[in-house]
């Protein structure tokens, strides 16, 4: 008599508007859309029980468990199959696709007043990559993966501001050598001086931008401050349409809390009627805006003019946004193994931070991710020399970080889909906890309303 049980990785969504909920298994992977009865019978019970125990008919138990949603496995051994599986998820993500980012300069010509980095802002011309140490930053690329074929495509710039015009001689002199070493570029800019860069736009060189756009005119002017007092929203929505025209992808970046969440319609329609919208490369996001102090570190307690995380995924569940929300891939990944039929793809880190990605910045210091460049306790290594060195204590902490490593995470059955929240956070808080319920939710059904719309058209 085989002793059965449900499973602890039972992740289940109510539809809106229909009667129907959708099942996750948090390691087979599976998708299902099933009747409220199964549902209550998974929510019911708790206990061990045999098939003939079972009020379900015996197609419906062969077919939960053959889903993973009932199973033999005892808890422990659930737990023990997670961890195996997230240690060799960490080790496949070791081995692909190594990230690389360029630091152009620490400086920037916008003082926002949410910038994490604002400590390291100045206006010094000795702030910022050379043709000399560009050289070096591609001679560390290659001795850090030799193998052309495990190397990201694209290269980020990123700053401070990596696309000031009074920097384009040398970031022509970076693109243009790393289109020769087989790169493309994306670029983090505030779109300020993206007209200055026009000949270095286009699908083979500098191939997308992200640009950020805090509201409309008026707001925006106010929370994206020039260091010089200019306005700035008339002319990054010129450069836009420059980009565009160049065939330069465009994703802008809505940096969104209390005080701009209601422009987010009116810029879809700015956008709409200056005709961005229909470039196929032309994204909108919208981004949780997060507080950080004056040392640049991740507030724990959350300012009176940003949304928590539930708020942020409720707030835009009403709005009905049809452009993207910082669900950090989830509705599209859970959209896409609907379509292909397909299992979930799994993660068991947050970032390439946790993997393979290095920043490199002008004065040869290398950090795991951009949340924390110019930090001295973030610091994997440095690059000045003829060869890297590597300080292992930091590189180990980072490099060796997944879901394991967290007690919060670790037997949490939404863990291979979150992949433990981002790690420059956790460090610093490390009770701190991404609300993965309330982004599930959103992302389950903004990906069955895509699927249902194609499916009745």
């Amino acid at each position: 008599m085989r002793i059965l049980r449900n499973s602890s990785y039972i992740i289940d969504v109510k539809l809106e508007d229909t009667d129907k909920y959708m099942l996750l298994h948090g390691y087979t992977g599976a998708i299902d859309v099933v009747s409220k009865n199964i549902i209550s019978f998974l929510k019911n019970t708790n206990n061990d029980f045999t098939e003939e125990e079972c009020p379900l008919s015996k197609n419906t138990i062969s077919a939960l468990e053959k889903r993973g949603y009932i199973t033999t496995k005892t808890q422990e051994e659930e737990y023990a199959y997670v961890e195996r599986l997230a240690d060799a998820l960490h080790r496949k993500e070791k081995i692909l696709n190594t990230v690389f980012i360029f630091v152009i300069t620490y400086n920037c010509n916008f003082r926002c007043p949410y910038c994490f980095e604002a400590g390291l802002h100045n206006d010094s011309t000795k702030n910022v990559f050379t043709k000399e140490m560009a050289d070096k930053a591609y001679q560390a690329i290659l001795e850090i993966e030799p193998r052309e074929r495990l190397r990201a495509k694209n290269i980020t710039l990123y700053g401070g501001e990596p696309l000031l015009k009074d920097n384009k001689e040398v970031v022509e002199y970076i693109v243009l050598k790393g289109k020769d070493l087989g790169f493309k570029f994306n670029a983090v800019t505030n779109g300020y001086d993206l007209d200055a860069y026009k000949e270095l736009l286009s699908p083979d060189l500098i191939s997308h931008v992200q640009i950020t756009i805090d509201g409309m005119k008026e707001l925006h002017n106010t929370k994206r401050v020039h260091y010089k007092g200019y306005n700035t929203f008339d002319k990054i929505v010129s450069n836009i349409g420059i980009a565009l025209k160049q065939s330069t992808g465009v994703t802008i970046r809505v940096n969104t809390d209390r005080n701009n969440f209601e422009d987010l319609q009116q810029l879809k329609v700015l956008f709409d009627k200056l005709g961005y919208s229909q470039y196929e490369k032309f994204k909108i996001n919208s981004a949780l805006l997060h507080g950080y102090d004056s040392e640049g570190q991740h507030t724990k307690n959350i300012p009176s003019n940003m949304f928590s995380q539930r708020e942020f995924m409720e707030k835009h569940k009403e709005l009905k946004f049809n452009y993207g929300c910082q669900d950090y891939g989830v509705s599209y990944k859970i959209y896409s193994s609907i379509v292909n039929n397909k299992p979930l793809e799994f993660r068991s880190i947050f970032c390439k931070s946790q993997s393979n990605e290095y920043v490199l910045d002008p004065f040869g210091k290398i950090f795991p991710c951009w949340e924390v460049v110019g930090k001295a306790e973030a610091q994997l290594g440095d690059y000045l020399n003829d060869k890297i060195h590597w300080n292992e204590k930091v590189f180990n902490q980072w490099r060796g970080y997944n879901i394991n490593s967290s007690p919060m995470c670790k037997y949490c059955k939404y863990a291979l889909l979150c992949g433990g929240g981002c790690p420059a956070h956790s460090f610093s808080n490390p009770t701190e906890c991404s609300q993965f319920p309330t982004v599930i939710n959103y992302a389950v059904n903004r990906a069955f309303r895509k699927v249902d719309n194609i499916s009745t058209n």
